[in-house]
């Protein structure tokens, strides 16, 4: 049994090493710094969020886990302005309140789901902004919270889900790609969404093209 448990530890460490060591995907375009040096304000677009299991809770319904997508939305958008807004002085362009950004975007009846039928320089008119951020977060729960605080209580600090973030900048003018950001960190059971984010745009923050 010991050594059973043993084995057990040993491969959830060895999993929880391997999604931490993933690297990123960045992809840049050839007129990546004639064109972010012409922008002066951007807006950040309400980010897709996906919570997916294999197997959902018990009392757990998927109606329930689309609303959390939906709540945790707003927080990654409310999120990752707070990051950039404290590190203002570090970055050449302005970014636009998200709340701003939603209100502008329900007034004209474009939902979340509407964006996907929208290009990015039709959103980026509408917002009245030179260039527009957007991307999504996939969470994928690896193993039952009860587990994860099992195992926390132990000392062990298991990691129970692994986030996909991917982040792109397109220009405002004509909707082209400018930058895009692929990046997997882990993350466990107990993160808010500010750690979360904090995370993230930690690294995303090292490769940003708007950075002094």
């Amino acid at each position: 049994m010991k050594k059973n448990i043993i084995t057990i530890l040993a491969f959830i460490f060895a999993v929880q090493m391997t999604y931490a060591q993933r690297g990123k995907n960045i992809y840049e375009a050839k007129n990546l710094k004639e064109a972010v040096a012409k922008h002066k304000k951007i807006a950040i677009l309400p980010f897709t969020v996906k919570m997916s299991m294999k197997k959902l809770p018990k009392g757990v319904t998927p109606e329930m886990v689309a609303e959390d997508e939906k709540k945790e939305a707003v927080n990654i958008h409310n999120s990752m302005f707070t990051f950039f807004m404290r590190k203002a002085d570090k970055y050449t362009v302005d970014f636009q309140d998200p709340e701003k950004t939603r209100a502008i975007l329900k007034k004209n009846n474009i939902t979340p789901a509407d964006m996907e039928g929208k290009t990015k320089d039709e959103l980026a008119k509408l917002l009245e902004v030179d260039a527009v951020i957007s991307g999504n977060v996939e969470t994928e729960r690896m193993m039952s919270q009860g587990a994860g605080i099992a195992l926390s209580v132990i000392g062990i600090g298991a990691k129970t889900n692994q986030t996909t973030c991917i982040m792109q900048i397109n220009e405002g003018s004509n909707g082209d790609l400018l930058w895009r950001y692929d990046r997997q960190v882990a993350g466990g059971w107990s993160n808010s969404t500010d750690d979360l984010v904090e995370r993230i745009m930690r690294q995303v923050a090292r490769n940003f093209p708007y950075k002094k």
